[in-house]
């Protein structure tokens, strides 16, 4: 089962009639983890008149939540909110900081305000498809290691070991893992050692390929 977060770290800037807007979005995969992350946004600003937030967790959606942060009630968390919904994005947060220039916009001015910082926060960030993959430790004798590097050049190696044999590991796509255990225990006629890892997610190109290993 895969689904749609964000890449990295994204943040967006604009200034609408002297009131200073800065939308800051990120990927998260608890509340632990975003608690810390709007933490450390009002860190960040603490002399912020407003730092309005939203945030879904669950690759269901199934927690969501808003704050206005004292802003008129439905004119900040709930647009961000909606912005969130419409890109179908889950595992993700967005703080809208304000700094008031002193002149008001009214309400359906800071609903434009607060959804175009989230907006642009989101872009900045860049939306991502995210999979699960699978950490894999395989272990064969050095004979095998050319026809078995060969065959796993297009995943991602974390990590390689020379002792008695050839020890590698991998982080697979979990779609692929049990074609890629039979073309091994193929290759090297049986005598493969395989454990399988922890299982996490990881944000993919259209290709499928992960982007961390970019």
């Amino acid at each position: 089962m895969s689904y749609r977060s964000l890449w990295k770290r994204g943040e967006a800037r604009f200034t609408i009639k002297k009131s200073e807007f800065i939308g800051i979005a990120t990927p998260v995969t608890s509340l632990e983890e975003t608690e810390q992350f709007l933490q450390q946004v009002r860190e960040e600003h603490p002399m912020a008149t407003h730092r309005c937030s939203a945030y879904i967790l669950g690759v269901d959606a199934s927690h969501q939540k808003y704050d206005d942060d004292g802003e008129p009630r439905g004119t900040a968390g709930i647009p961000m909110l909606e912005v969130l919904k419409r890109e179908t994005l889950c595992n993700v947060a967005v703080v809208v900081v304000r700094y008031f220039g002193g002149i008001k916009l009214g309400a359906a001015g800071l609903v434009r305000a607060y959804t175009q910082a989230c907006s642009g926060a989101i872009k900045e960030a860049i939306p991502a498809e995210y999979a699960p993959f699978q950490k894999v430790v395989v272990r064969y004798a050095y004979p095998e290691q050319g026809k078995c590097d060969y065959a796993m050049a297009p995943f991602w190696e974390l990590d390689r070991q020379y002792a008695e044999d050839v020890r590698i590991c991998y982080c697979l796509p979990e779609a692929k893992i049990d074609k890629i255990h039979t073309t091994l225990l193929n290759l090297t006629r049986g005598k493969l050692e395989w454990k399988t890892g922890e299982t996490h997610f990881c944000p993919v190109d259209a290709l499928g390929e992960p982007l961390e290993r970019k």
